[in-house]
C-alpha cells in the first residue's frame, strides 16, 4: 500500500501499541446542529504523510509541507466558503509552524481563523516586555513563565464557575492569562488554566477577545471529532479499504530515519501511474465514506421525528429527539426501498434507470 508509515501514538490505554504501521489522514469538519444535538460534519480527508513523492508525480509544482501546515491549508479552503472560523485542535498541533501558516494564509485569503487548542503541561510562555527606554534594541519578550507552576503559585486567583461540558454541568476553577508564546515568534496567546476535581488542563486561544468560559466551552466540542472518527470506523467502515499495487516497493519495517524513500527507485512511468491509481482509490474511498457519514448526520438533524414516530426497532434508551447516525442508518436500510417506491419521480431513480438494461427495469423499486 502506498503511504504506509511507522506512526507513533500516545495513549493512556495500555492495550494500544506505541508504534503502528498505517496511514495518517488529515480531516477537516464543521460543527452542525443545535444545542440539543451537535455533529462534526466531515468536509474533507487526505493522506498527510508519505505522500510527497507521489503527489509530485501527479503535479510537479506540488509544495511538500508537513501535515500540520496541510491541516491549516485545508481549514482555510473550508473558510473560503464558510467565512471566518474557529479551528479546534489537539495539543499535538499547537506549534510555531501552525501559527506562522495561519498568519500567512489569513493575509492571502482575507479570512480570520482563530485557534482553540490544548497546550502541553510543560508549556513555557513569556510576559509582555517592559517599556523600553534608552539605547539599544527593544526586547521582544519579558520574563519566562512555566504555566504548570501557576496552578500552585496563583491558586488564590482562580475563579469558580459552572459550565456545560459534554452535556453535563461541571464545576470548574479557572485562571486566564495573556502571554507571549512561540520561540522566535512571540505571539500573544490567551491561556486558560482549568481545574476540575483532580484534573488539570491548559487551554490556548489565539483570539484574546474570547472569554475564558467561551474557550472552555468551545474546546468541549472538540470531542465531537472523536465521535465522528468512531462512527467512520465502526459504522461506515471508512478505513476498511484494501487497495494495493504490485508496483509499490515493499515496506521496510526496519528502515532508519534519514534513509532514502523506496519510491525514489520507481522510474517506470507505467508503475508510477499504477501507484497513483492506488493512492487515489484510497483517498477516494475515504472521501465517499465521509459523504455517507455526512448524509446520515444531516438526515438525523432534519428527519429524526419521522424515525421516532415509526416502530421499526426498539431503543433501550433514547438519546433525545435527535437520533444517532447508527439509528438513522438502520432506519434507512429498512425504509429506503419503500420510499423509492413512493417517490418514483426522483432524479436518482431516473439516473439508475438510464444505466440499467431495459430488461431489468421491472426489478427496480418504484418501476411500473
Amino acid at each position: 500500500m502506498p503511504c504506509v508509515k511507522r506512526l507513533h501514538q500516545e495513549s493512556e490505554n495500555s492495550s494500544k501499541a506505541e508504534y503502528i504501521f498505517g496511514h495518517m489522514f488529515g480531516c477537516i469538519g464543521v460543527l452542525v446542529g443545535s444545542g440539543e444535538k451537535m455533529f462534526c460534519l466531515p468536509l474533507s480527508a487526505s493522506l498527510h504523510d508519505g505522500d510527497k513523492l507521489i503527489r509530485q508525480w501527479d503535479n510537479e509544482e506540488h509544495d511538500p509541507v508537513s501535515h500540520v501546515v496541510q491541516t491549516v491549508r485545508d481549514a482555510f479552503s473550508a473558510a473560503k466558503i464558510l467565512g471566518d472560523s474557529i479551528l479546534l485542535l489537539d495539543a499535538y498541533y499547537f506549534t510555531v509552524p501552525l501559527l506562522k501558516e495561519i498568519a500567512q494564509q489569513a493575509t492571502q485569503l482575507d479570512r480570520q481563523l482563530s485557534i482553540v487548542t490544548r497546550a502541553k503541561m510543560a508549556t513555557v510562555a513569556y510576559k509582555l516586555p517592559l517599556l523600553h527606554s534608552g539605547r539599544g534594541r527593544p526586547r521582544k519578550k519579558g520574563e519566562a513563565v512555566k504555566l504548570k507552576q501557576l496552578f500552585d503559585a496563583e491558586k488564590e486567583h482562580f475563579t469558580k464557575a459552572t459550565v456545560c461540558l459534554y452535556g453535563k454541568e461541571e464545576a470548574v476553577e479557572y485562571l486566564c492569562v495573556d502571554l507571549l508564546w512561540g520561540q522566535g515568534l512571540y505571539q500573544l496567546v490567551r491561556f486558560v488554566l482549568v481545574k476540575s476535581g483532580d484534573a488539570k488542563l491548559i487551554l490556548a486561544c489565539t483570539d484574546v477577545s474570547f472569554t475564558p468560559l467561551q474557550i472552555l466551552s468551545l474546546y468541549g466540542y472538540r470531542f465531537k471529532i472523536e465521535v465522528t472518527f468512531r462512527t467512520l470506523k465502526q459504522l461506515i467502515g471508512a478505513f476498511m479499504y484494501r487497495f494495493w499495487s504490485i508496483s509499490m516497493p515493499k515496506l521496510n519495517r526496519f528502515a532508519k530515519k534519514g534513509e532514502d524513500d523506496p519510491l525514489l527507485k520507481v522510474e517506470c512511468e507505467k508503475e508510477r501511474k499504477q501507484i497513483l491509481s492506488t493512492f487515489s482509490a484510497t483517498e477516494g474511498f475515504v472521501m465517499l465514506s465521509l459523504i455517507a457519514n455526512g448524509i446520515l448526520q444531516l438526515l438525523s438533524l432534519k428527519y429524526s421525528s419521522i424515525v421516532g414516530k415509526s416502530s421499526f426497532c426498539w431503543l433501550r434508551r433514547s438519546s433525545g429527539n435527535i437520533v444517532s447516525e447508527l439509528t438513522m442508518s438502520r432506519f434507512l436500510r429498512r425504509d429506503i426501498f419503500m420510499q423509492f417506491h413512493k417517490q418514483a419521480h426522483l432524479a436518482i431513480l431516473q439516473i439508475i434507470r438510464s444505466k440499467m438494461e431495459s430488461g431489468n427495469d421491472a426489478d427496480l423499486p418504484g418501476a411500473a
